[in-house]
């Protein structure tokens, strides 16, 4: 149960911002999970890593040609050829299944990033899950979500004294 002052001006206002928050968290959070079924859901994942991925397994580049017509749909892949190495265990999976396990896992990484920086406040946890790059880095899995917590991680143990 909250408690609120009805002395305190911004009580009221407080409950109010909050229920908004949480409820739009909750509301995206469904919506992502229930959209990977979807053809689109986890694109970057579905089709520029994974795609990578089986070129690397089968001893090709994982790079398109200049010209190839899938840089124009966005579908090509552009990154670091680890990226693509990280993702050959996920080609023994059905499509939708990997999609499914990289969104989640975006997810899991975002959330992970804030509490390993020590944030305890579950309306931050809310308010990023509403904050356009997070929730975009999770609905399409890219590598964004995975960086933010390797960051958050090297932050965390800054001052370690590394082997």
């Amino acid at each position: 149960m909250i408690a609120v002052s009805s002395r305190s001006p911004l009580g009221w206002w407080r409950v109010l911002v909050a229920g908004a928050l949480f409820g739009s968290a909750a509301i995206l959070v469904v919506g992502i999970l229930l959209a990977t079924r979807e053809a689109n859901s986890g694109f970057d994942s579905r089709f520029a890593y994974l795609a990578a991925a089986e070129s690397v397994l089968d001893g090709r580049s994982p790079y398109p040609a200049v010209d190839d017509p899938i840089l124009k749909e966005d579908k090509g892949y552009v990154y670091p050829p680890l990226l693509a190495l990280a993702f050959v265990p996920f080609t023994a999976l059905p499509v939708d299944t990997a999609a499914s396990i990289a969104i989640i896992s975006s997810l899991a990484a975002v959330l992970a990033a804030l509490a390993v920086v020590g944030v305890r406040d579950v309306r931050c946890y809310a308010a990023v899950l509403v904050w356009a790059p997070a929730w975009n880095a999770v609905e399409v899995a890219n590598v964004s979500a995975a960086l933010t917590l390797a960051v958050a991680l090297i932050w965390r143990f800054r001052a370690t004294v590394w082997p």
